[in-house]
């Protein structure tokens, strides 16, 4: 039986590519609204997706364009 959140955290870390994302989700400890945390995951997927694409100057891979 897991005993804290320390070993149900590290399960739903190693449990990644084994069962879906939201099991994951809804068994992690500190959430509480699932359907919340994927639209926060969502937004930030967003947000890091559109800050790679602003930082993408299409130059040289060593910056020299």
């Amino acid at each position: 039986m897991i005993r804290n959140d320390a070993e149900l955290v590290d399960m739903c870390s190693k449990s990644k590519g084994i069962i879906s994302d939201k099991t994951i989700i809804k068994a992690h400890p500190f959430v509480e609204d699932v359907e919340a945390e994927e639209e926060q995951l969502a937004k930030e997927k967003e947000a890091e997706l559109a800050s790679y694409e602003f930082n993408n100057t299409g130059g040289e891979e060593d910056g020299n364009a």
